[in-house]
C-alpha cells in the first residue's frame, strides 16, 4: 500500500514521485501548480503547448527540459489529443488532484 503522501505518476515512460506538489523527473525538480490558470497565460480557459512550454522556460529550464515537461504535461492531461488542455481534462486526473489536496492539507 502506498503512503498517503506519495502518489506515483508516469511521465513519458519515466516513473516519477509527486509529493506535496513537488515533482521530480530526470530533467529536474519543479513545483507543479494545482491550478490550470497558472499555465493559461492569455486567460482564455484553454492551455496550449506554447503556454506550457513558456511556463517551464520561465522556471529557468533549458529549452530541451521545457520541451520534456511540455510533452509530459500533454501526455497526462490532454485526454482528447487536441493539443489543448481544457479545465475538464485537467481536473479529471484524480491522482494529481488528490496530491494537490494532500499538499494543501499538509501546509494548513
Amino acid at each position: 500500500m502506498l503512503s498517503t503522501r506519495i502518489v506515483l505518476l508516469i511521465f513519458i515512460g519515466r516513473l516519477s514521485t509527486c509529493t506535496g506538489g513537488l515533482l521530480k523527473i530526470n530533467a529536474g525538480t519543479i513545483v507543479i501548480p494545482c491550478s490550470l490558470s497558472a499555465y493559461d497565460a492569455d486567460k482564455d480557459g484553454l492551455v496550449t503547448e506554447e503556454e506550457v512550454e513558456k511556463f517551464f522556460l520561465d522556471k529557468d529550464n533549458t529549452e530541451e527540459v521545457s520541451k520534456t515537461w511540455r510533452e509530459s504535461f500533454f501526455e497526462q492531461f490532454d485526454l482528447n489529443h487536441d493539443h489543448l488542455v481544457q479545465v475538464e481534462e485537467f481536473y479529471l486526473d484524480k491522482a494529481y488532484q488528490e496530491d494537490c489536496i494532500l499538499s494543501a492539507l499538509m501546509k494548513g
